[in-house]
C-alpha cells in the first residue's frame, strides 16, 4: 500500500483538479470534532530516544563518581573541598584545573531535567513511601 505522506503517490499527477482537503481543513475537522483526531506517538522512537538519554547519563553519572573520588583522595584542598561545597564546586570554572566541574554538574542538571520531561509518568522514577507489586 502506498503512502501519501511519504511520497510513494503523486496525487497532482494523478488529480489535476484543486484538493478539496488539506492538513488545514483536516486541522479544523479535528478541532472541532476532536474524537476523528489520529495521531501516531511514536512509541518505539520516544523509547530508544530515552534509552539514548538513559545511557548519556549514565556515562556522565559515571564520569561525575570518578572525578568525585578524584577530588576525595586529591592533595588539593581545594578539589577535596568540591564533594562538600557547593560555592567551592561552583567556582571549579575558575580553577587552573582542565576539569570545569561546574559545567559537568550543570550538563547533568540539564540532562536530568531533560529526561524527566519525556519520561512516561508510568515509568516515573521518584521514590515512593510505598512499595510497589513487584517489591
Amino acid at each position: 500500500m502506498a503512502d501519501v505522506e511519504l511520497g510513494d503517490i503523486d496525487v497532482e499527477a494523478q488529480n489535476p483538479r484543486p484538493r478539496k482537503g488539506g492538513y488545514d481543513l483536516l486541522g479544523r475537522l479535528m478541532g472541532d470534532v476532536p474524537e476523528t483526531g489520529i495521531f501516531r506517538s511514536f512509541a518505539a522512537l520516544s523509547a530508544e530516544n530515552l534509552l539514548y538519554l538513559q545511557a548519556e547519563l549514565a556515562t556522565l553519572e559515571t564520569d561525575w563518581r570518578e572525578t568525585q573520588e578524584a577530588n576525595r583522595i586529591s592533595l588539593d584542598v581545594v578539589k577535596q573541598q568540591r564533594i562538600y561545597n557547593w560555592d567551592k564546586l561552583r567556582h571549579s570554572e575558575y580553577a587552573d584545573d582542565e576539569e570545569n566541574q561546574w559545567d559537568t554538574a550543570l550538563e547533568i542538571r540539564e540532562k536530568l531535567k531533560e529526561y524527566r520531561t519525556k519520561l512516561p509518568s508510568s515509568y516515573s522514577t521518584d521514590f515512593s513511601p510505598f512499595p510497589g507489586q513487584c517489591d
